[in-house]
């Protein structure tokens, strides 16, 4: 038997879980007979010759092998005859399967030059069309949001965890919609169905940002197009997702809270909330450990980011935008809770959770993660996606 062989290109980050989840993702490859290893200072600041042997190993085994990396950023080059660069992914048939954590919108030029024994994952399933609209084409595209580990054994009660509501990213300040919206670089004519796709912000379970501004673009009798309109989506989500954040934090003020990020906005009540500054992803784990609700602000309308299966892996509920990813965990009351529609209810909302008793609500969450979206099943969707390409 010739089981596979992976080798996992990833970054080391001061703050951010990168490096914790693709190592947490070898580890789920490893328990599918994968055997895997992790360089993960790659490729900012490679050890060279490490990473030559590495490869070099992986093109002298004869069976099925391929390489993980992030974001499409890593660059493994040759010499072809005719002394041009060769990817070795094409010159020795080891697929390449890049992971996109994030929207891929902000990390095409990092495609602009791509083997062919390509595989794409993107973490939202409305960023698929984007490879589509840009004219990419890898040999095999999947849907494949963040994971977490298998739900810790020992985690704390509600009753003994002293942070009552957890918000994990920074906080910038932000102009209004308005002023942003006319200080933004694009033809004056798509200004208002922007401004509308912004105003619905708190909605729940509505349509891709991208797909809103389309709509939002027809009432006003502009046509589609799919280049332009996916990247002034991804303008308009990072806008929002800062602005929901300040807007947020601005109207929560029962329990206590702890912010885990930097704090730029002017909030009218700061000066009370604790905040611990940007932290490595081992403190924020801590922080997890101890919190009753974790808050998780994003734009990922068909994904879901690794907060929320960390938070429940370390008994948390979680608080989140609205997905349809995760729709079926909020409607069965499997630890997650949706934003309100209507932010002026934010508070009341918070209240109620935190005065309630949530351990077995956390408990059903637990179980749904455990059975459907640990790094298990995503190494498992990973092995579907690459074993054609050996």
């Amino acid at each position: 038997m010739k089981r596979p062989q992976c080798l996992i290109l990833t970054t080391l980050t001061l703050r951010a879980s990168i490096d914790t989840m693709f190592c947490d993702l070898a580890d789920a490859l490893r328990r599918q007979g994968v055997h895997t290893r992790v360089l993960v200072d790659a490729p900012q600041a490679p050890n060279i010759a490490l990473a030559h042997g590495l490869v070099g190993d992986l093109r002298d085994y004869d069976g099925p092998r391929f390489i993980i990396d992030i974001n499409a950023k890593s660059r493994l080059t040759g010499q072809a005859a005719d002394g041009s660069a060769l990817f070795i992914h094409d010159a020795w048939n080891i697929p390449r399967v890049s992971i996109f954590e994030s929207n891929p919108i902000h990390n095409l030029n990092q495609l602009a030059e791509r083997p062919r024994n390509l595989a794409i994952t993107v973490i939202d399933d409305a960023h698929c069309r984007t490879f589509d609209a840009f004219g990419i084409a890898p040999r095999a595209l999947g849907f494949l949001p963040h994971g977490g580990p298998p739900p810790l054994a020992h985690i704390l009660p509600m009753a003994e965890r002293p942070i009552d509501v957890l918000f994990i990213g920074n906080v910038k300040e932000v102009p209004s919609p308005e002023n942003w919206v006319a200080q933004l670089a694009c033809p004056a004519a798509l200004k208002d169905g922007v401004l509308r796709v912004v105003a619905r912000r708190w909605g729940r379970l509505e349509d891709d940002t991208a797909t809103m501004l389309a709509r939002a673009l027809g009432e006003s009798g502009i046509a589609p197009e799919l280049q332009r309109d996916l990247a002034l989506a991804a303008t308009i989500e990072l806008y929002v997702n800062n602005l929901k954040r300040r807007e947020l934090l601005g109207a929560v003020r029962h329990g206590r809270i702890v912010v885990c990020g930097e704090v730029d906005a002017q909030l009218p009540h700061i000066e009370t909330i604790p905040v611990t500054g940007p932290q490595n992803f081992t403190k924020v784990l801590q922080l997890m450990d101890n919190a009753k609700l974790i808050v998780n602000a994003m734009q990922y309308r068909d994904g879901a980011h690794e907060r929320v299966f960390y938070g429940l892996s370390r008994g948390a509920a979680i608080l989140s935008d609205s997905s349809r990813f995760l729709a079926e965990a909020e409607a069965t009351r499997a630890g997650v809770v949706f934003f309100p529609e209507n932010p002026a209810v934010l508070d009341d909302t918070v209240a109620r959770l935190i005065a309630s008793p949530l351990d077995d609500t956390v408990a059903e969450g637990r179980r749904w993660y455990a059975d459907r979206h640990t790094w298990d099943h995503r190494a498992a969707q990973l092995l579907d996606l690459v074993t054609p390409l050996f």
